[in-house]
């Protein structure tokens, strides 16, 4: 019986992971992907509580209205509006086309209080985690450059990116990752977002890159420790022209018409977060975000405002269809060695566990399919940001 392959997102509140995951399928779908596989969305939408779990074709909507609506405006607004508060799974169904050939991915998105420090989440997160190959943790780009650029270092000091990113929690969280003695390949992808306007400068990508080996070095020394391990870093853009521009303290304007996330202005004016710039009226208030506190600590993370590129407002996703490339590759990786390990028992139950993973999918198809996507560019190795730190 066949079962999803399953992908663990790991990252902190409000940094895009769903949106990643929207951007995903839809380059998955139209992209060069589509000349080797069919890819369908295959996820059941489930309600816990008062909160309906979003489609992913509902946040690719969310990002293209956001450059539509946008287009003809100089606007400076926030993108982060529905935060998850619960923990989703999307699932991504790849079949080879004309062929009863097909396999699933199964991508749990967590919400970023899962990834806090004595979470009561944490417990059930341990226990997903061993049951998966492949870890991806989401990086908000924003915050992990902010120490880094003289604009923006003051309001967004190293200790609101090691917070907002949940580093210290996230390494807390990979201890629990085992190679079982080098028989059991992993897989960790970082994977940072919202580097549209990196992206836009010369060697932008690679110096993201090279900040994620700096902030999260002690991860990466951690998991090269194991024998059999691959660490990869790919920077996603998850819209393409939708920039980071500045950050502004965080606060909550109680207007007439209801709550709204906002900024100051001036002593009497706000911007909201849809970038509509208001004059206070006599009794309304601001007040700071309560939401804004970064959990375990005194700090108030700054809210991180976007702009539509000028003249440009395409939804133009880039390299988001890597991340399941990277994934497939990886575990093929993984069947082979287990296959020319099978003689020793523990191989055995791996090959076996891998080949339901893989679904009705010709192994050996499946292999050549892998080998011409490589061969012809369509997996990247390296360009835009993408390193691959270690493999097994």
């Amino acid at each position: 019986m066949s079962q999803p392959l399953k992908v663990l997102m790991m990252g902190g509140r409000r940094c895009g992971k769903t949106s990643a995951l929207a951007s995903l399928f839809e380059q998955s779908k139209n992209g060069p992907i589509n000349d080797y596989f069919t890819v369908s969305d295959r996820t059941i939408l489930e309600t816990k509580g008062l909160e309906h779990q979003e489609s992913l074709s509902d946040k690719t909507l969310e990002l293209t209205h956001m450059l539509e609506t946008n287009k003809d405006n100089s606007n400076v607004f926030l993108v982060d509006q529905a935060p998850t508060r619960y923990s989703w799974l999307y699932k991504l169904h790849l079949q080879i086309p004309g062929k009863r050939r097909e396999m699933d991915i199964e991508f749990r998105d967590s919400a970023g209080e899962f990834f806090e420090s004595n979470s009561e989440h944490a417990r059930e997160t341990e226990e997903y985690m061993r049951n998966c190959d492949v870890f991806v943790i989401v990086i908000d780009t924003p915050y992990l450059m902010g120490p880094c650029e003289e604009s923006t270092k003051d309001i967004c000091p190293e200790s609101i990116n090691l917070g907002t990113n949940r580093v210290k929690d996230i390494q807390n969280f990979l201890t629990h990752i085992t190679d079982n003695d080098g028989q059991d390949a992993k897989m960790v992808i970082f994977v940072p977002l919202k580097c549209e306007k990196w992206a836009k400068e010369p060697n932008g990508l690679n110096r993201v890159t090279q900040r994620v080996k700096e902030v999260f070095a002690t991860h990466i020394k951690n998991l090269s420790a194991y024998a059999k391990m691959n660490i990869t870093i790919l920077p996603m853009l998850t819209a393409g022209n939708i920039n980071f521009v500045e950050f502004h303290d965080a606060y909550i304007y109680n207007s007439i018409d209801g709550a709204k996330r906002c900024c100051k202005i001036d002593i009497d004016k706000v911007r909201t977060e849809f970038g509509d710039v208001e004059p206070m009226l006599l009794g309304e208030t601001i007040n700071e975000d309560s939401e804004a506190v970064i959990a375990g600590t005194n700090l108030m993370r700054p809210f991180s405002w976007y702009q539509i590129t000028p003249g440009n407002n395409s939804y133009a996703p880039r390299n988001c269809d890597q991340l399941p490339l990277h994934i497939i590759r990886f575990m093929l990786a993984k069947l082979i060695d287990a296959e020319e390990n099978s003689y020793k028992g523990f191989f055995g139950s791996i090959l076996k566990f891998l080949k339901t993973v893989f679904g009705t999918m010709d192994i050996d198809e499946l292999k050549r399919i892998i080998g011409n996507m490589q061969r012809n560019g369509v997996i990247k190795d390296k360009g835009d940001g993408i390193e691959i730190i270690k493999r097994f």
